[in-house]
This record gives structure tokens, sequence and C-alpha cells, in this order.
């Protein structure tokens, strides 16, 4: 049975990581928020599509940032892992592929010493484990979903194994599409509500960002000023990456200030930010929120002004009555 990953999975892959590209896919289930997508049939380029997903590998004079989906058989799977292999020892041009297979103990993608994942981390090649689900946890499309409105984006009951989300990285993805980890939240949420809170393993850095929004979350005790203390260092790093990357001058970093201060992303910020810069954009627009909130509760914390009893109408015509003998009007 072949799988579909849910659009909403891919697309907060694709905007933490700054994925541009689906490596196996069909014109009917392929996710449209990306900009490219490979298919195994040539009659698909007139739905848009590129031939093959292997192909994409074969440049090597191009950034790869993409998501797999392989087919779930060994020879497929293996596949991959040696084609991502072979990609980031051939070329310096970033190579950064995020992919959805089974992963449970004992199984070859997992635990293999020549098969699955082990024919991927090569030298100079960065392993990220991002998510680990158990079984049941993990909900598929049906990959022809398209074609029967009955089976529209639903698969009623969850993968059979464990499942993981892996990332396989070279140096040159880390520096030139940096990754700022708070931005794995929403993707973080979204299969732990899945999972009905069955997540076995995440990246240790995903569980500190998920640990900090809890930590500054409601009802958690958190001096403002050390909220925003903590807020401003993760600021400083974003604002540095975007000058860095997109040569803003050095007043964007006031501009900046100016947005966290007064809650505003407007539509220059976008502008500015790109979407190519999708998980940065989305960890600064989180942090201003988080900003806001904090300032709120904040306020609702104070002493509230003492309050007055209302006063009867009599007693304010009486009031304004007197106000104008004083003035000596009437």
């Amino acid at each position: 049975m072949l799988w579909c990953t849910p659009w909403k999975v891919t697309h907060a892959l694709k905007m933490a990581t700054s994925l541009s590209t689906l490596l196996f896919s069909h014109p009917g289930n392929a996710d449209p928020s990306f900009e490219e997508y490979f298919t195994p049939c040539k009659e698909d380029e007139f739905f848009g599509a590129s031939l093959d997903g292997f192909s994409a590998f074969r440049d090597v004079n191009r950034d790869l940032l993409a998501f797999a989906n392989p087919e779930y058989e060994p020879v497929a799977m293996n596949l991959l892992f040696e084609t991502i292999g072979r990609r980031i020892l051939a070329s310096k041009r970033a190579c950064r592929i995020v992919v959805i297979v089974p992963f449970g103990e004992g199984q070859e993608n997992c635990c293999g010493m020549d098969r699955g994942i082990a024919l991927a981390q090569i030298p100079g090649a960065i392993f990220s484990k991002l998510f680990v689900i158990q079984p049941k946890g993990f909900h598929f499309w049906d990959a022809s979903f398209w074609r029967d409105p009955a089976k529209w984006k639903v698969l009623n009951e969850g993968a059979d194994f464990r499942v993981g989300i892996l990332m396989f990285e070279n140096q040159e993805a880390c520096d030139k599409y940096p990754i700022e980890w708070e931005a794995f939240i929403p993707c973080y949420d979204m299969l732990k509500t899945m999972a009905h809170g069955g997540m076995l393993e995440m990246d240790s850095r995903i569980q500190n960002a998920v640990r900090r929004r809890i930590k500054s979350g409601p009802g958690a005790e958190v001096p403002l000023a050390e909220l925003v203390k903590m807020d401003d260092e993760v600021l400083d790093i974003i604002e540095r990456r975007l000058q860095e990357r997109c040569g803003f001058e050095k007043g964007y970093t006031a501009y900046c200030r100016v947005a966290v201060q007064y809650g505003i992303v407007d539509a220059k910020t976008q502008e500015e930010i790109g979407t190519e810069l999708g998980g940065l954009r989305g960890s600064y627009v989180r942090i201003i929120q988080g900003r806001i909130a904090a300032e709120k509760k904040a306020r609702m914390r104070e002493p509230a002004p003492q309050q007055v009893a209302p006063r009867s109408v009599l007693e304010l015509m009486k009031a304004v009555a007197a106000k104008r003998v004083k003035k000596g009007v009437g």
C-alpha cells in the first residue's frame, strides 16, 4: 500500500527546514505549497511535475532541499539512503533531505550496519532524528485519496509501525539555510495531537524549544524581564542571520525592535524577509506573539485600580448642577 504524508505535516516541516522540493509524489497528492515535485511518470510533466525523484540528486550544481516519502520496500528505502550519501559526497552545494520512513527497533532503517540510515551516514553528513512516533500514532493519507471522495484525506487507522521523521544535511545547508528550532513547535503540536501524546522521541533541540515555550506559556511564573531577555537573545540571532543573508542595512535591526515593541509584522517585513526564510520568519512572528501575550499577562497581574461605586442618575445630575453653579452657569 502506498502512503501520502498529510499536507499539514509536510508544510510544517517545509517551513521549519526551508524545503522546496518533493522527491516522490503524484500530481494528485503533491503538497501544493512546494515549489517543485517529482514523479515516476513522464506524462505528469503536463501537470508541472519533473521526472524521477532520483534525478534531482544527479544535479550537483543546485541546492537540494527536499522531502522524501519513498515506497516502504527495503530496496527502495536503501536506494534512497545510499543516494543521499552519494549526493553529499559528490557536491559542495547545500543538501538537506527530510525523510519519513518506518523506524522501529531492530528494523533495517534503524539498526542495519550496511543498510538503512547507515548508508547515508557518511563523512560530511549530519544526521538528525527529528521525531519518532509510536505505532498507531501517525496517520498517513491514502496515496490515491484524490481519486475517491470517500478517501479524501482520510485514513482511519494509524500506521502499525514506528514512524521516523529524519533529516540528513551537509554543513553547507546548515550555514546557508540555518534552522531555528522554535520553528518546529507547530509540527510538534500537530504530531502530538495526532499521536494522542504518544511521541516516543524528538531531537533535543526541539525538546528545548518546546520546554522554553512551556516555560513562558500561560500560567508560567517567569518574570517578564527574564522572558524579554531570552527573546532578545533569539531575536539577535535571527536579525543577524537575516542581515547576513539578505544584506539588510543596519537600520533594519532598529526596525525589528520597533516591530517587536508594537507587535507589528506588516507587509514590508514579510516582503523583506521573503518566503525563502520562512523558518526564521515563523520564529520571529512567534516571538512577537509570545512577547505580546507575556506583556498582557504582566499587566493583568498588576493591582487593579480602586473601583468607585457607580452613582445613581440623581447623584450624577446633582454633581453636574453643582459644577454649573460653581462656574456661574444657569
